[in-house]
């Protein structure tokens, strides 16, 4: 502090002596060139104090174009902010999302972007969905903006549905790529395709499917990488290449429909608690903060382990609505309040219909016609519920405990009995030795030889599938973890569930299912054997 006070004086002393000596200049001037020192000194005090009116006007207008800038950059914020939803993020745009390509086949959805994308050189619809009033997605804005065409990179979906189907041709001269190979190179039958297909409305042309090339293996190439790997394989475990190809084949033309159908809906995993609460009728309702400005009531919703078929009985305490529930089409999951008919979500969907009533339809109009006999606003009729039991590996005692545990009643409609008995090949259904990793096991020539022979012979369906799975499709080995429980080792199939016993990796048992509700094995569970 000292410090400062005595430059202070210092700096006073230093204005004094420079003061001084400028008018003892001047005084020596004004002598020199016979002038008034008076007038000088006059003349000397105006022109200083013009200078500091200079400055004061000057450090002023800069003041203002600081105010001018903070003014622009506030009213920018705010148009920023206007532009944002209510959480301060911006919008995202929605998506068609497809577990596989399909092909374009001359019909155009209004909703979505008017831009091609590439789609593995396939050249579809782009699968964003437009703001209203806008012909392409942001992305494809900003494309065509830097397009001298003024259309995306690839192009607008109206100069493609003007030419044939494979006589567009793309920026560089090509034509879009065979969609038969496309199948060929993924394993997909015309019949998965078309399950696919009818699930998001969107038809698929018959000039796409070429029967004949579509059979076709890959070529020698793949019939090369056939007998390398069945060299490899033991000659005591010829279900080794079942266990690779089936789940494979399977999973793109199988268990790809259960994902979207079954899976797509899955019911969230639970806390012990709530299962507790949500056994008999399950009618539980959930708490409700009454703390003020808090966020309006979350309406309660009844959860399940898996999903179950209508069976003509309504919850009335429930909305409603019709869900799709993997096409099953059952009642909507989701309690309402009193004196209300839907949910938030369905009361909304039947303010937009004409008809008054949710998407999917009314549960009572589901009631009113045979279980098998509705049919959705597309014309199509309820999934087969043993097709989902068989596909999950659920027999009818697990579905009807499950029933049971939630009061609701399985008609004996849903269960085929002869379709329930026949084998099906999941993807992560382990047939034979379940492995953890694979080992390379080095065989004599002669037993090897008659390996290959065994295997061609009494699998013959087996040169065709694994001629059409790709080499890259090796990396899904990983078929189960190991899980420990009550101090006992357990393999858990990682795609469906199913626990083995780890004593014996020869001969492989399934013990149980893995339940997802209570995070535990349930021992109780018995697999429906292909021979029963």
């Amino acid at each position: 502090m000292s410090s400062v006070l005595a430059l202070k004086e210092i700096e006073k002393v230093m204005e004094a002596y420079a003061k001084a000596y400028a008018e003892t200049q001047i005084e020596i001037l004004c002598g020199y060139y016979k002038i008034d020192l008076k007038e000088a000194l006059e003349l000397m005090k105006t022109k200083k104090g013009a200078g500091k009116k200079e400055k004061e006007e000057a450090k002023k207008a800069t003041e203002e174009a600081k105010e001018e800038a903070k003014k622009a950059t506030e009213e920018a914020k705010e148009e920023a902010k206007a532009k944002k939803g209510a959480t301060g993020k911006t919008k995202k745009e929605r998506k068609l999302e497809i577990e596989i390509e399909l092909p374009f086949s001359g019909e155009i959805d209004e909703k979505r972007c008017y831009g091609i994308r590439s789609a593995g050189k396939l050249y579809t619809q782009c699968l964003i969905y437009t703001e209203e009033g806008e012909r392409y997605c942001k992305k494809c804005q900003k494309e065509s903006e830097k397009n001298e065409s003024g259309k995306p990179n690839y192009g607008d979906i109206e100069e493609r549905k003007e030419v044939g189907l494979y006589e567009y041709k793309d920026k560089d001269g090509k034509n879009p790529l065979p969609y038969y190979k496309y199948m060929r190179k993924h394993g997909w039958t015309k019949e998965y395709i078309e399950e696919i297909s009818d699930i998001y409305g969107i038809r698929v042309s018959e000039e796409h499917y070429n029967e004949e090339e579509a059979k076709k293996g890959a070529g020698k190439k793949d019939e090369a990488k056939k007998e390398a790997k069945t060299k490899k394989e033991e000659p005591k475990e010829t279900s080794k290449e079942e266990t690779k190809e089936e789940p494979k084949e399977a999973s793109k033309e199988e268990t790809k429909e259960e994902t979207k159908e079954a899976s797509k809906e899955e019911p969230k995993e639970e806390t012990k608690e709530e299962a507790k609460t949500k056994k008999g009728a399950g009618k539980k309702e959930k708490e409700e903060s009454d703390v003020v400005g808090s966020k309006a009531k979350k309406e309660a919703k009844l959860e399940m382990e898996i999903e179950l078929p209508f069976s003509g009985e309504i919850d009335e305490n429930r909305c409603y609505g019709i869900r799709s529930a993997g096409k099953l089409y059952t009642q909507c999951l989701t309690y309402k309040e009193e004196g209300e008919r839907y949910c938030k979500k369905c009361q909304k969907e039947s303010e937009k219909n004409e008809s008054g009533k949710p998407n999917n339809g009314d549960i009572e109009e589901r009631k009113e016609v045979g279980l098998y006999e509705y049919k959705d606003k597309d014309g199509k009729n309820p999934w087969p519920y043993y097709k989902l039991m068989r596909k999950h590996g659920w027999s009818k005692e697990y579905v009807e405990e499950i029933g049971a545990k939630y009061g609701i009643r399985i008609s004996e409609e849903h269960y085929n009995e002869e379709e329930l008995k026949k084998p099906v090949h999941q993807k992560g259904r382990i047939k034979g030795r379940p492995k953890k990793e694979e080992k390379k096991v080095e065989a004599v020539e002669e037993i090897e030889e008659v390996e290959t022979k065994v295997v061609l012979e009494e699998e013959p369906e087996l040169e065709v599938e694994e001629v059409i799975v790709e080499e890259e499709d090796e990396d899904e080995e990983d078929i189960v973890e190991e899980i420990e429980e009550e101090g006992n080792k357990y393999l858990r199939s990682k795609n469906n569930g199913l626990v083995y016993s780890a004593e014996d990796l020869e001969n492989p048992t399934v013990v149980g299912i893995w339940d997802k509700l209570n995070k535990k094995i349930d021992f109780s569970y018995k697999e429906c054997s292909d021979d029963e």
